[in-house]
């Protein structure tokens, strides 16, 4: 995950965490907050959400429920407002680990959000992951043959992005329609475009059949 260039990065913390080493962790968020304050810096802030969403699984029970869904929620909401699905996907991974270390319910929920968004992306590594993050937690996971990759055919997501451009809805108005966000949505239509055969958006419909 792309960091905010010499400031401490999310993965930085999490690593840190992991380690045992939860006063660094700590250090190094009380340094990114001091070096974006009063800048406009909308990924770096982005950064800090998450990094202080990592910081809950160190804080023991000061820290509610309520308080850790709300830093995680605000994380991927500031990923997705700046079209950045990877990093969304990051801060649902970190979370449903978090929910099933913690013995919660919906950390299964969690994680498989963050396996589809993966999947959307083709980040199959991370998916990969997620995966194996299930295992070690206990949950049963099931790998359909072809849901990583569905070769010349088109994925239910790209089927569904492929539907609202026939009917003629811009980039914009799919990703608001199926909660995605732009840049995707031009990966599925570019994608769906190619495995249908044709060039343009007027076509797809006829290829797409019932």
């Amino acid at each position: 995950m792309p960091g905010c260039g010499r400031r401490p990065s999310p993965p930085a913390v999490q690593a840190l965490i992991r380690d045992g080493r939860d006063g660094e962790a700590h250090r190094l968020v009380a340094e990114l907050a001091d070096g974006i304050a009063r800048r406009d810096a909308p990924a770096a802030r982005a950064a800090l959400l998450t990094c202080r969403a990592l910081l809950t699984a160190t804080d023991g029970p000061q820290t509610g429920a309520g308080g850790a869904d709300a830093l995680h929620a605000a994380a991927t909401d500031a990923w997705a407002a700046l079209e950045r699905p990877y990093e969304a996907a990051y801060v649902r991974e970190a979370w449903g680990l978090r929910l099933l270390a913690a013995g919660a319910a919906g950390g299964r929920t969690v994680l498989h959000e963050a396996i589809a968004a993966y999947q959307d992306i083709d980040a199959v590594w991370d998916v990969l992951r997620c995966q194996r993050g299930l295992r070690e937690h206990g949950q049963v996971t099931v790998r359909r043959p072809g849901a990583l990759g569905y070769g010349d055919h088109l994925s239910p997501r790209e089927r569904a992005v492929a539907r609202l451009a026939s009917l003629g809805l811009s980039n914009r108005e799919i990703a608001r329609e199926l909660v995605l966000s732009h840049r995707t949505v031009e990966h599925h239509v570019a994608r769906a475009l190619r495995k249908l055969g044709v060039s343009s958006r007027t076509e797809i419909g006829s290829q797409l059949g019932p």
